[in-house]
């Protein structure tokens, strides 16, 4: 037990388990032992062992001490596509550990209230299109990972089938190492690694992506620390007379001495240079691993990292980017958002800066294990992932090892490929493509309802008033800063099941509701701008709700200054780019202002009931602001 406790410590996984199996021909019913062989396979990718032996620590652990047995099965089991055994599971560990606020609680919630998105993600595989495990050319029983297409033919690649004889432990370790394959009639060749300035020998050189000019490559290198972790730095390589400039590391602004800084992606910007985003776990993010980038001019001069936001960022873990620059589009892997399972892969349009809801690319892109490393052929209609779906070349578990997948859209129908056509018909950018052209009124009309939600009694509490100078944005922040209010408002006094159901629909109410509700507004925002900016007329009809606390004509002048509030943001946005139009009348908003006419007949109205009448997700969905209709008048072509 002692050997496999260090062999987990240093990442030596397969070595674990043999030491903690052995171990079970002396211990029986330990269930520490069963914990760590729990742990050994999880980390080894197995999660159907990883399962068995987690719910054998449940089963005889009479002491309670290892309640993180309970979260992993509820984890292996969405990594199986269990979903119903998922949820059993997290709602077990949630109803064992009510009041926890740790990293696990908060999974467990999530997981639960997006479980029936997850389901339904699930259920909708796209029959057009093939994903197929790249061959034994390209993928061994190792990790081969990362791979990205440059031109038609060239497949440039990341593995960790490569020995290195480290000296100074005394020890042989493997490493990654960037490879290059060629595409010849349809078949890739024999894998060349490329050369020692690139393939720095004692470390893991890895995630490498090449500009479409060919004139910038960037890479990771990672090395291990002394507690046994990795710790990666991005590294780039100019291509100059002919070849690959010696690499040199990102600034120290960038490369952070103390956290990872890895899985690069890059933005052709013309004359203004390069975006570079990438993944990292500095602090003051929204979660582990964020998303950032950073912009790089001509003179190869760095602008500092800046964060792509909560849109994109999740309290977990985001990955491996790649943009499309044509479509501005940006693909990623994320497992905080609704996913089948594990990483899943997501894309957001980027539209001036305003990164459009994350949406779960689904099957059969996405698996119910890890998925990540997308990439996009300029046709549009190919490209790569990595994976360790079942089909992955492996030597002990089926899902141990990512393989580099590739992937086809093959329509059902025969179709002429126009570049209109390619626009609009490869699911992976289908539903971004309708709004990819911000003068047609039905792409607009796309995003609504737009619905957006308010604090109690607010804006203006207890006043008459038809008007506000409080903008939504500060609404917003004032709400969100409640969020803790709300919780434990809406479970007091309640225990059990019913204390962890009450916790789990405010939750969701704020994250699903509230917060994806304001960065769908943000979004709506630059499309208007964007429009307007082109010559667009634009008429929206924003209609104000209240929830039936207060008597009717005070609901109403409260719907009233709801509306106000969304008129002062428009006025606000961006230090005020939208206010010219706004004078102009070339953006025009009308009110209607429903009061509680329209709210829901079964929401308490008793004030001395708060915990429903205020705090449940029932009354607060009823405060709100709509955007029921948007007219645009776009000018004609010349």
């Amino acid at each position: 037990m002692n050997a496999g406790d260090k062999a987990i410590a240093t990442g030596n996984y397969a070595e674990a388990i043999e030491y903690f199996t052995k171990a079970t021909d002396y211990e029986v019913e330990d269930a520490r032992l069963y914990f760590q062989l729990g742990n050994a396979f999880r980390l080894y990718n197995d999660y159907n062992r990883a399962a068995f032996w987690y719910q054998k620590t449940y089963s005889i652990d009479d002491d309670k001490l290892y309640p993180e047995a309970i979260f992993y099965i509820g984890e292996m089991k969405k990594y199986m596509g269990k979903y119903d055994e998922t949820t059993k599971y997290y709602n077990i560990y949630i109803s064992n550990s009510p009041a926890d606020s740790s990293y696990m609680a908060h999974k467990a919630r999530s997981e639960v209230s997006m479980m029936e998105t997850s389901k339904k993600i699930a259920s909708n595989v796209n029959s057009d299109v093939k994903v197929e495990n790249a061959g034994n050319r390209v993928n061994t029983t190792y990790s081969d990972f990362g791979g990205y297409m440059t031109g038609d033919s060239m497949m440039y690649y990341s593995s960790l089938r490569f020995k290195y004889d480290d000296k100074k432990e005394k020890k042989t370790k493997y490493v990654s190492r960037i490879l290059k394959n060629e595409l010849e009639n349809n078949k890739f060749q024999i894998s060349q690694p490329l050369f020692m300035t690139i393939n720095e020998p004692s470390m893991h050189n890895c995630n490498v992506v090449i500009s479409p000019d060919h004139k910038l490559m960037v890479f990771t290198r990672c090395e291990r620390q002394l507690n046994y972790s990795l710790r990666c730095d991005l590294y780039y390589a100019r291509y100059t007379e002919g070849k690959w400039a010696d690499p040199k590391p990102f600034p120290v602004e960038v490369n952070d001495a103390e956290f990872t800084n890895t899985h690069p992606a890059i933005e052709t910007r013309g004359a203004d240079g390069y975006r570079i985003y990438f993944a990292s776990d500095r602090p003051n993010g929204f979660g582990k691993l964020d998303l950032y980038s950073v912009d790089v001019d001509g003179n190869y001069n760095f602008t500092p990292p800046l964060n792509l936001g909560e849109v994109i960022n999740t309290y977990d873990d985001e990955a491996s980017p790649f943009y499309d620059s044509a479509r501005d589009i940006l693909f990623f892997s994320s497992y905080g958002h609704a996913n089948m399972g594990g990483f899943d892969i997501f894309y957001s349009k980027n539209f001036n800066e305003v990164y459009s809801e994350p949406k779960n690319l689904g099957p059969p892109y996405n698996s119910s294990v890890n998925d990540l490393y997308f990439t996009l052929s300029h046709d549009s209609l190919s490209g790569t992932l990595t994976s360790n779906r079942i089909g992955s070349y492996y030597i002990r578990s089926k899902t141990c090892c990512y393989d580099i997948y590739l992937y086809e859209f093959t329509p059902s129908q025969s179709v002429a490929l126009t570049d209109s056509i390619k626009d609009s018909i490869p699911d992976v950018i289908a539903a971004v493509a309708p709004i990819a052209d911000p003068m047609v009124r039905a792409n607009y009309n796309d995003l609504l309802p737009l619905v957006l939600y308010f604090e109690n009694d607010q804006p203006g509490r207890r006043s008459m008033a038809i008007t506000t100078n409080e903008s939504y944005e500060t609404l917003y922040q004032n709400y969100i800063n409640k969020y803790k209010e709300y919780v434990s408002g809406h479970a007091e006094g309640l225990s059990g099941d019913e204390y962890t159901s009450a916790i789990t629909s405010v939750e969701s109410f704020f994250r699903e509701g509230v917060k994806a509700s304001y960065n769908k507004l943000k979004y709506f925002s630059a499309q208007i701008h964007d429009a307007l900016k082109k010559g667009a007329l634009i008429k929206i009809t924003v209609r104000g709700q209240a929830s039936p606390l207060a008597d009717s004509k005070y609901n109403v002048n409260l719907s009233k200054r709801r509306v106000w509030s969304l008129i002062n943001y428009f006025n606000q946005y961006e230090d005020g780019v939208l206010q010219p139009y706004i004078n102009s009348k070339n953006f025009l908003i009308e009110e209607v202002a429903a009061g509680e006419m329209l709210s829901d007949k079964s929401v308490s109205d008793n004030l001395k009931d708060t915990r429903n009448s205020v705090f449940s997700p029932e009354a607060s969905k009823e405060r709100l602001i709509e955007v029921i209709d948007i007219f645009i008048d776009v000018p004609e072509e010349k």
